[in-house]
C-alpha cells in the first residue's frame, strides 16, 4: 500500500499525522531532494566500495515516501 497516495486524497489525515498541510509537504520536499540528491551522489562515488555502482539489489526507497512511512 502507499502510504502517500492514501494520505494526499485525505489532507485532513495527512494533517493529523504528519502536522504539515499539503502545500508545506511539497515544499519541504522539492527544498530537500536537491539535497538528498547530492548526499546520494557524495556516497556512492566513495572510495573503497565492495560494489560498482548500480550493483546488488535495486532501490526502492524514495524521499517522498520515507516522511509517510506507515
Amino acid at each position: 500500500m502507499n502510504v502517500l497516495k492514501v494520505l494526499t486524497a485525505r489532507p485532513a489525515l495527512f494533517f493529523r499525522r504528519s502536522v504539515l498541510r499539503l502545500t508545506g509537504f511539497t515544499t519541504l520536499v522539492s527544498t530537500l531532494h536537491p539535497i538528498w540528491l547530492q548526499s546520494e551522489a557524495r556516497c556512492l562515488a566513495r572510495k573503497g566500495r565492495k560494489r560498482a555502482i548500480g550493483g546488488g539489489m535495486a532501490a526502492t526507497w524514495s524521499l517522498e515516501n520515507s516522511f509517510c512511512s506507515a
